[in-house]
């Protein structure tokens, strides 16, 4: 059953449905792999279009940071409902 065939499911169906092993650790490599390739993405942009240096770094700083604090969240959250 994929992510697709759940949108009937109701709330407790698709706790147990996410609690099967493979499934979790899927969308923990999903959530990790997605806010990585979103960090690298803005870093592009920030470095292709801020002239000013300091700003640039500093906002590459702000998502990194972000990127990882995001990460942890959507980890702990997976983490939380399966646990």
């Amino acid at each position: 059953m994929s992510v697709i065939g759940i949108s009937n499911y109701d709330y407790n169906q698709i706790v147990s449905w996410i609690k099967s092993p493979f499934r979790y650790l899927l969308f923990i490599a999903f959530f990790v792999i997605s806010f990585f390739h979103v960090r690298l993405g803005l870093q592009v942009i920030l470095e292709d279009y801020v002239s000013n240096k300091g700003l640039r770094n500093n906002l590459i700083l702000i998502v990194k940071y972000l990127s990882w604090l995001l990460t942890a969240l959507a980890v702990l959250f997976v983490l939380m409902i399966v646990f």
